[in-house]
């Protein structure tokens, strides 16, 4: 399953609503929110990718996010939610980010930005 556990498999589920029931679940019984797969991906990352809002939003309330967390190719969150195409979702995020007081000009090793 290459390295992904079960909040990662309730987000990458077909059925949407089934894997955010699982997700409130595992979360209510304390699953790591920042844990990683093998490509250094957490389970918010293939949220922002698959176009999950409502698991988007769950995640973002649990106020437990590590944001300095990149995955292999050294892209963080924020990459990835840019990088996605879904508006909404890359708004929930930099309204997280900006509520905290996190920059949103962050870069990867190679110097690129979310909007590259």
């Amino acid at each position: 399953f290459y390295g992904r556990t079960p909040l990662h498999l309730a987000v990458l589920s077909d059925q949407e609503n089934y894997g955010y029931r699982v997700a409130r679940l595992l979360l209510q019984g304390k699953a790591d929110i920042n844990v990683t797969d093998i490509q250094q991906r957490t389970p918010l990352v293939y949220a922002c990718l698959l176009n999950r809002s409502k698991l988007v939003i769950l995640f973002l309330q649990t106020k437990s996010i590590d944001w300095n967390i990149i995955d292999h190719e050294g892209y963080s969150i924020l990459h990835h939610a840019a990088s996605s195409s879904y508006t909404s979702i890359l708004a929930d995020i930099i309204h997280e980010m900006k509520s905290i007081g996190l920059s949103i000009d962050c870069k990867t090793e190679l110097n690129y930005t979310p909007l590259i």
